[in-house]
């Protein structure tokens, strides 16, 4: 027998009921879940921010700590004037257009393990990746590519030295994640050379070491942070200095003295 209308708007009343039921069934179960989920974030981003105050303050450099190393840029057959700041430095990581990096993090992203050398090029305004340099001026040299007077074509290395004060101590040519080389301690020197390959081993220490021993933001003396308003000026005898639109400060930097190459035993990283 066919079910009568009553039964059958019965029926349908039901169904509409229960898919009802199963609707709000369902968002009361997604409410609790997605409230769970940012618990669960929140207490990860808390413990992971935790872990990175703490690695600032225990791996070196650590915030407290004021380091220095000596840079320099060589391309085919002599070293690039230093580079200048591109801009204000947010991080702790700078230079004074001395050759020399100023390490200092007051930011955890540039403390410890963040320390390292691609900062640096960030803050100069230089590009470097495996292979290729682009100055801040546009300037690029890129390895295979890119020939220097000679000829031949350049490679692009990176040569660091572990101790600036010591002459024999054996450097590593890094060749790959070079931007990733962290500052392991105070006054270590780096070259970022663009050279034929085989003169890789005859790439000189930078000129600017001596300058590691005449710093004006040493303990004792008050840090000078670069500004976006800072104006470099280089004297009749070399001397660099840098007066901060607004202060009547100027910070002097007596010229390079040029070091004595050494040859490095090439190890390659990676």
């Amino acid at each position: 027998m066919a079910p009568s209308n009553s039964s059958t708007k019965k029926l349908a009343k039901v169904a509409r009921s229960g898919k009802k039921r199963t609707i709000r069934e369902s968002s009361d179960r997604t409410y609790p879940l997605a409230i769970g989920a940012i618990v669960v974030v929140g207490c990860l981003m808390v413990f992971w921010g935790r872990s990175v105050r703490v690695e600032a303050q225990s791996v070196q450099p650590k915030l407290s700590d004021h380091w220095h190393a000596a840079y320099g840029t060589y391309t085919c057959d002599a070293f690039a004037a230093p580079p200048a700041d591109a801009g204000a430095d947010k991080l702790g990581i700078h230079t004074h257009q001395d050759g020399v990096i100023h390490i200092h993090p007051f930011s955890s992203a540039a403390a410890g393990e963040r320390a390292d050398i691609g900062k640096f090029f960030d803050m100069v305004g230089m590009k470097v990746t495996d292979g290729k340099l682009v100055l801040a001026d546009g300037t690029t040299y890129e390895s295979g590519v890119t020939t220097c007077p000679d000829g031949q074509t350049g490679k692009l290395v990176l040569v660091a030295w572990p101790n600036a004060d010591d002459p024999a101590a054996a450097p590593k040519v890094i060749t790959k994640d070079i931007a990733s080389t962290q500052f392991a301690n105070d006054r270590m020197a780096f070259t970022l050379a663009f050279v034929p390959e085989d003169k890789i081993a005859d790439i000189p220490r930078p000129e600017s070491i001596p300058n590691l021993d005449n710093l004006s933001d040493v303990q004792g003396s008050t840090p000078s942070v670069p500004t976006e308003g800072s104006v470099p000026a280089t004297g009749a005898d070399g001397s660099s200095s840098t007066t901060v639109a607004g202060d009547a400060s100027t910070t002097t930097t007596a010229p390079a003295v040029s070091a004595t190459a050494v040859s490095p035993s090439t190890t390659v990283k990676g």
